[in-house]
């Protein structure tokens, strides 16, 4: 588990979705308890295919691999406004660690 792995969701042999799953080379600034994690790096549903539930399926897929490969935790970032990723990932188990504030200057 080197350089991390991705699950292809597939309907009749198309491709319909995927999440990509990634270790973390450095110990997470952000949560100094944790040495060694995962990184849910993407998820990706077509959107003929939103709503059916790949999606949530495919995190928890995720999720059970992380746990497989010994990761004691698995972070992921997304936009607050997201709100369809976001209720993929709680249904998956994900609760929000905390808040980014980005900030902006126009030059």
């Amino acid at each position: 588990f080197g350089g991390g792995w991705i699950t292809v969701a597939d309907i009749a042999g198309r491709a319909v979705g995927f999440v990509l799953l990634a270790p973390a080379f450095e110990p997470a600034w952000f949560d100094p308890e944790v040495e060694r994690w995962a990184e849910l790096l993407e998820l990706h549903v077509h959107p003929n295919f939103h709503n059916g539930g790949i999606g949530t399926r495919l995190v928890r897929e995720a999720v059970r691999q992380a746990r497989d490969a010994g990761f004691p935790a698995m972070n992921l970032e997304t936009e607050e406004s997201n709100g369809p990723a976001r209720r993929i990932y709680e249904k998956g188990g994900f609760k929000e660690q905390s808040r980014l504030v980005r900030y902006k200057i126009t030059l």
